[in-house]
């Protein structure tokens, strides 16, 4: 387990997506939303039509 914090989660999102291995954010709920937004928006970069 690792922690870590930031007050910027779309920012913190961001640089979860680079790693380059598997991770599951559990805290905080908020988090998890950023993430789905930051997949969202690196799916339609790659041109995958996301509905």
């Amino acid at each position: 387990m690792r922690r870590s914090q930031a007050n910027n989660l779309p920012w913190f999102a961001r640089q979860l997506a680079r790693l380059s291995f598997d991770l599951e954010a559990l805290e905080p709920p908020e988090l998890r939303g950023a993430q789905e937004d930051c997949a969202r928006w690196l799916l339609r970069l790659a041109g995958v039509v996301v509905e």
